[in-house]
């Protein structure tokens, strides 16, 4: 039960830091991109916000819904009863 618990945090810190890399990425300006579907209205999406308040401001928002979801999904799977 443990390694399920450990392969689980893996992942959800691996979702958080791909979102806090973006994040970082955008707080250095730099436009997203995608090429069709889901990510490009993403990529639209963010870059909305970015031009709307400023590609700091977005950039600093981003990460912190990354650190926000890797810090309650800890929390939701630490307390699990099932792990």
């Amino acid at each position: 039960m443990f390694w399920n618990r450990v392969g689980t945090l893996t992942g959800i810190w691996l979702v958080a830091g791909f979102i806090i890399w973006v994040g970082t990425h955008v707080m250095a300006g730099e436009k997203m991109k995608g090429s069709r579907g889901f990510m490009r209205m993403g990529a639209d999406g963010i870059n909305a916000v970015s031009d709307a308040v400023g590609s700091y401001y977005a950039g600093v928002g981003i990460i912190a819904i990354g650190v926000f979801a890797g810090i309650a999904g800890t929390i939701f799977l630490w307390r699990d009863e099932m792990f």
